[in-house]
């Protein structure tokens, strides 16, 4: 047998690839450590400060990445240069007390520098730290109500952070009643969370949110019989939440009125048919309580009350105008007109005749939102506070004690035969205690 040789050639490229894949082979033992990847985040305003959106692996640090991803706004270095995390005795913004002092923690991403309230240094601050437990002073002039405060952080980086922090002041309210509750009793459950009640003759109206079975929000109108709770019918419905919050109600002339805040608009439907389309009597505010006084509607909006004609259809022009948010339930009782406001957590009143000279009776509610007249008393019911106060006000001393805390998110309220019903919107149910004679 013939062999033939064949020549082999190997070029230069060929070569140079061999003799590193030789030099790599032999560098490689089975005792080196395998590369350990970590995220890295990029730094595009060169702050030091990553964006948590924009991130990549690798053992080796990019360039223009960094290892945190605490940037709030990457496109500007000067912006945001620290978190600031403000906390309130376990709660983020209410405190139920005397307003004098308050301990609060804070937190800073990258650590104190200085940190200044309303304006004023805080010399408690330990310079580095990442989160200081700190007792503050309120202002003296902060009474009840809502009051801001505007912290200022300047941390290790640098940068400053300022973060206006809203504090509700609740006042401890006496428990010595001159009424009493008793009896407890759950009428209405497996409901959604009632927002309002109404009563006309032994019609109970209730507006309500609720969850669908497909866990999406919606809002409805419900009736029953407050002496049985037997059947519940649904009278306005399929409209799903936000598009649909039904709040206050009022029935006038055989005809069904109610506020949809979503909407901005009161409308009515004849009480015998609920199915008509509804008509639209007002329109353009964020409509919440209605009150009816004969032909007399009035309406509470989140910066006025005003009212309407029903016999004409005759708007006027807002009878009492504030800049301050959320007037909500209203009660007559002569020519004096009693209204809560949520924002601030108070009861004010003003003669309707004179609606400029508004007087404030009562402070420290926490989000006082429904109201019922009873004898010479307001019942409120303090909706976070979850407690229903009673405020006398048959000899002018507006005298402010709790008449029941055995409540969770109370709303609306009527009395019938001797007995407070109350809307509960967290439980999801309509209660009633029996009020003592």
């Amino acid at each position: 047998m013939k062999l033939t040789h064949y020549p082999f050639y190997i070029g230069t490229n060929s070569l140079l690839v061999i003799l590193s894949c030789i030099i790599l082979c032999s560098s490689c033992t089975e005792d080196d450590p395998p590369c350990s990847e970590v995220t890295w985040y990029e730094d595009n305003d060169s702050d030091g400060l990553g964006n948590p959106n924009v991130s990549q692996d690798s053992c080796e640090q990019p360039e223009g990445y960094v290892a945190n991803d605490d940037d709030p706004d990457d496109s500007n270095g000067d912006k945001n240069g620290g978190n600031l995390f403000i906390n309130l005795g376990g709660h983020p913004g209410a405190y139920r007390g005397e307003p004098t002092s308050v301990s609060i923690e804070i937190r800073a991403t990258h650590g104190f520098k200085s940190l200044q309230m309303n304006g004023e240094e805080i010399e408690e601050v330990n310079e580095g730290d990442t989160s200081q437990n700190l007792s503050i002073m309120l202002n003296t002039e902060i009474d009840y109500g809502r009051a801001e405060f505007i912290f200022t952080l300047e941390d290790q980086l640098g940068r400053e952070t300022s973060s206006t922090w809203l504090l509700q002041i609740i006042k401890d309210f006496p428990t010595n009643s001159p009424l009493m509750v008793s009896n407890y009793e759950v009428m209405l459950e497996d409901i959604g969370q009632p927002n309002h009640l109404l009563l006309v003759d032994t019609d109970l109206y209730i507006s309500e949110t609720y969850y669908t079975p497909s866990f999406s929000l919606s809002s409805r109108i419900l009736r029953t019989d407050i002496n049985t709770f037997g059947s519940v019918e649904t009278l306005i419905a399929g409209l799903d939440w936000p598009d649909f919050i039904p709040l206050g109600m009022v029935i006038h002339n055989d005809h069904f009125y109610y506020a949809d805040q979503a909407s901005l608009e009161v409308r009515k439907v004849p009480r015998d048919n609920f199915s008509m389309a509804p008509e639209v009597v007002l329109n353009g505010q964020n409509y919440d309580h209605l009150l009816l006084a004969g032909d007399l509607l009035y309406y509470s909006t989140f910066d006025a009350i005003g009212t309407i004609d029903l016999a004409n259809n005759t708007n006027t022009d807002n009878i009492f105008s504030n800049n301050e948010y959320s007037q909500n339930a209203m009660i007559l009782v002569g020519t004096t007109m009693y209204v809560t406001n949520s924002w601030n957590g108070y009861l004010y009143s003003f003669d309707v005749s004179n609606p400029d000279n508004k007087t404030v009776l009562v402070e420290g509610f926490y989000q006082p939102l429904g109201m019922v007249l009873y004898g010479d008393y307001l019942l409120i019911s303090d909706d976070v506070g979850n407690r229903i106060i009673a405020v006398e006000i048959g000899s002018g001393s507006y005298e402010a004690t709790v008449l029941t805390d055995q409540v969770d998110g109370p709303m609306g309220m009527v009395i019938h035969d001797g007995y407070l019903y109350v809307a509960e919107r967290f439980p999801n149910i309509v209660s009633r205690f029996y009020l003592e004679p």
